[in-house]
């Protein structure tokens, strides 16, 4: 069993806010309330922060399922930028 570093832990929850915060401003920016531009940079930088794992199971789960929608978000955007 791995020891659970609070700290670390801390950070994570920390950085799956910013993530699920950043997922929330894509939202209003796709409805026009915000800059996608600045939205993309936000959501893949907090994207980036959730790979450290805490050790924690039930965390790391969450963590991973905000992370893979990050990607997926960020692959669609990517995507649209490219068909424009």
């Amino acid at each position: 069993m791995e020891v659970i570093d609070p700290e670390r832990r801390r950070r994570q929850l920390r950085r799956g806010e910013e993530a699920l915060d950043a997922l929330e401003a894509l939202t209003l920016a796709l409805a026009g309330a915000g800059d996608a531009n600045v939205v993309q940079a936000a959501l893949s930088q907090a994207r980036e922060g959730l790979r450290e794992r805490t050790g924690e199971i039930g965390l790391d789960e969450v963590l991973a399922q905000i992370e893979q929608r990050a990607a997926v978000e960020l692959a669609k955007m990517e995507r649209k930028g490219r068909v424009k």
